[in-house]
């Protein structure tokens, strides 16, 4: 179900079209590719021990 409303999220602001500020687009996708990815662990994963000795 994530990968389907990531999907959708991205192809109805494809369709804004190049007269779309970044702006625009942005605020169309942030809510939803906040809730498809967990940034957080990906940046503990990617990180590995380096991950513990941030502040």
């Amino acid at each position: 179900m994530v990968i389907i409303h990531l999907n959708n999220a991205l192809i109805a602001t494809m369709k804004l079209g190049p007269h779309s500020s970044f702006q625009q687009r942005y605020r169309k996708l942030y809510g939803t590719v906040s809730k498809s990815f967990n940034f957080t662990e990906i940046a503990r994963y990617s990180l590995g021990r380096s991950w513990y000795k941030l502040s």
